[in-house]
């Protein structure tokens, strides 16, 4: 018996241990007028999240289909003037591009850097997430994020957080 408390109380103890790493980040939630864009890119919600290795934004589409792209905006001015866009494409032959980008005021630059995400039009959800070690000089504890979908000349941009804190 004190053998199988001793093996409970570890167990507890990793899990505790590891919970400060797994729910470090911060979060805001933010809903969009619904019907101002065509549905297949009408933001309803997105969730940003600014965590101690990444930068992320869940978009909720209620009519997501696979075309357009889906655009995470982050620097550490408190408007996007000049900082890094984080793109997720559906391309001609309906596989997904990720990339990064960065705007310095007047142009866009690639930049390299493994952005993640996912497509879910059945589940009307993109995510689009970027590690923070590729926001040269955007490193912030706070930082402005936003999100906005696209498809062609059309977009809709999501209400953005002035000074997400890095949790």
């Amino acid at each position: 018996m004190h053998m199988r408390s001793l093996a409970i109380a570890g167990i507890f103890a990793v899990i505790i241990a590891l919970l400060p790493a797994t729910a470090h980040a911060d979060t805001a939630l933010r809903r969009d007028a619904r019907g101002d864009a065509p549905s297949a890119i009408d933001i309803t919600r997105v969730q940003y999240r600014h965590a101690r290795q990444t930068v992320s934004v869940r978009v909720r589409i209620p009519d997501l289909q696979r075309r357009g792209r889906v655009l995470l905006r982050t620097t550490r001015f408190n408007i996007f003037e000049a900082g890094y866009i984080a793109e997720l494409r559906i391309r001609r032959n309906g596989s997904l591009s990720k990339r990064l980008l960065y705007f310095d005021h007047f142009d866009v630059h690639p930049r390299r850097c493994a952005v993640g995400g996912s497509w879910n039009a059945r589940a009307g959800v993109v995510r689009v997430s970027v590690p923070r070690a590729c926001l040269d000089g955007h490193r912030r504890q706070r930082l402005y994020v936003d999100a906005i979908s696209a498809l062609r000349q059309r977009s809709d941009n999501a209400p953005a957080v002035k000074r997400l804190a890095r949790g």
